[in-house]
């Protein structure tokens, strides 16, 4: 059988490929058409005319080769397709530069699995056995694997938008995880690596940080973590102080995240939970300051990056328009004209967001209208701080 998360990983995009079009309708009132956008060939999920191509596909104009908008309903059945008002074509300079031979391989798109759990061509009574290739809408190469009597089988690599950088390389045999795994940061440094047997995680695994030091070493037996002992004292520390927040006991919350930095201030993620708790108490200076430090760990942390921006925003907004969340430290900023020094920190930051959603977002197509909030938040926030 085919491992679940992988699985689930390759054929979302397959899915969003053939959502029934004809669920897309019209709201009263609204003039607004049933849109699909076929891609290199490829139908993608629909969407009205009010989203832009580049901004819900993120397709920049300088990838695209060309684009047909059919509207005439006779050709848009003569094509196959039926419930849709308007088909955007689009071919990528990707595609139209493609050898032949390349276009010939398969992609997920083509593929269905049956009740047997094997892959099939579509329309094929027999397992599929050879290479297949799938693509990010900008034409550039997604994942490049192989499969055996209809099981992923060899190596499999995924890749980051630009389509030469690796992000993650696994091999397999018959469906399973068997042999090396090895995760890269965009940078091309190695992340992670380790063993699999038969999908489960083996032996030692190694964590590095971006600029290549070592980050820690952890060893798994059947699958199970096996946290050494100065591990096991800080994750320990960390899942308490996860309980004393969820029953508002901040003072013994905040002393296990000082405890937890006690043992290992080399971690980043520590500093990372301890200024999001800072942040929901609204101590934002001090939320900063930590955030400050698990960056200098780790400078493609994004989701450090992202809290960090959270802080500054609202460190600067006044008290009593800060949402809904209900605050538990009355004597928190109240809030003022954002100095132009850090105001500058924050548009550094939201630049880099925008690289890392761009570079990163071909797992996260999964949940396009997600992703599409995370994209116009980015936007917004660039229009308001940034110029």
């Amino acid at each position: 059988m085919i491992t679940r998360p992988l699985l689930f990983t390759l054929l979302c995009l397959t899915l969003l490929g053939h959502v029934a079009v004809g669920k897309n309708k019209r709201s009263k009132g609204s003039n607004l058409s049933n849109v699909l956008y076929v891609v290199d060939y490829v139908p993608m999920i629909p969407h009205d005319e009010r989203y832009m191509l580049s901004r819900v596909f993120y397709i920049p104009n300088k990838d695209i080769y060309s684009k047909e908008i059919i509207t005439d309903p006779e050709k848009i059945r003569y094509v196959g397709y039926k419930d849709v008002d308007t088909l955007i074509v689009v071919t990528t300079n990707e595609y139209h530069n493609r050898p032949e031979k390349l276009k010939q391989v398969p992609n997920f798109y083509n593929m269905v699995i049956n009740a047997d759990g094997k892959i099939y061509l579509k329309l094929s009574k027999y397992p599929y056995s050879g290479e297949f290739i799938n693509y990010y809408y900008s034409g550039r190469t997604f994942i490049k694997g192989s499969i055996l009597d209809g099981r992923l089988n060899d190596t499999l690599t995924i890749y980051y938008e630009d389509g030469v950088t690796k992000k993650l390389v696994s091999f397999y045999k018959n469906g399973h995880l068997n042999g090396p795994q090895t995760q890269f940061f965009v940078n091309g440094n190695m992340a992670a690596t380790g063993m699999y047997n038969d999908s489960v995680k083996t032996g030692t695994w190694v964590e590095w940080f971006s600029s290549g030091a070592i980050k820690r070493r952890l060893f798994f037996e059947k699958g199970k973590l096996v946290l050494a002992k100065e591990d096991k004292q800080w994750v320990d520390l960390m899942l308490k102080a996860e309980n004393f927040i969820k029953n508002k006991d901040d003072f013994s919350a905040m002393q296990c995240y000082e405890n937890a930095l006690e043992l290992r201030k080399s971690i980043p993620e520590i500093y990372y939970a301890k200024a999001r708790f800072e942040v929901l108490l609204e101590r934002f200076d001090d939320a900063i300051k930590d955030l400050d430090m698990a960056i200098s760990l780790e400078p493609f942390y994004s989701d450090a990056i992202s809290e960090r921006i959270t802080a500054r925003i609202r460190k600067y907004r006044p008290a009593d328009n800060r949402g809904k969340a209900k605050v538990r430290r009355p004597e928190a900023n109240n809030g003022g004209e954002m100095p132009k020094e850090e105001k500058d920190k924050l548009c550094d930051d939201i630049t880099s967001m925008h690289q890392y959603q761009q570079m990163d977002h071909g797992i996260q197509l999964k949940a396009i209208p997600l992703f599409e909030t995370q994209e116009s938040t980015l936007r917004k926030m660039t229009e308001r701080y940034c110029k």
